[in-house]
């Protein structure tokens, strides 16, 4: 009797076929791990969707702004319904922005205090 080598390739354990095993020099993750949010990228972010347009209903008319202008619109709002929290939210900020004029880091110290400002705060009437 005489053996026949088959000339076709061993699939099985560890062994995929030919047609669907990685290609030298391609790696099997081209992309990668996704990164995480670090400080950068949420600071980027937060840049980013402070500064989005958006339709806001004033009275009849529909004016837009930035989210950024909307939320300081509110907030001043509810510091002259009487709203403690944001009265004194509203004061740091105007603090913050006159002593340092409209340098980057005064932008940085605004969000901080609109953070600090919690959506709990407007129950204090």
């Amino acid at each position: 009797m005489s053996t026949k080598v088959s000339k076709l390739p061993v699939v099985g354990y560890r062994k995929p076929p030919v047609h669907s095993r990685f290609r030298k020099g391609q790696s099997g993750n081209p992309g990668g791990r996704p990164k995480g949010m670090t400080s950068g990228r949420a600071a980027a972010l937060m840049q980013k969707e402070a500064y989005r347009r958006i339709r806001v209903k004033e009275g009849d008319k529909v004016v837009t702004m930035t989210v950024f202008q909307a939320v300081l619109r509110s907030l001043i709002t509810l510091a002259m319904k009487g709203n403690s929290g944001a009265q004194r939210a509203f004061l740091d900020l105007v603090r913050a922005i006159e002593r340092e004029g409209a340098s980057a880091q005064s932008a940085t110290e605004v969000q901080q205090i609109l953070i600090r400002f919690s959506p709990d705060d407007e129950g204090l009437l």
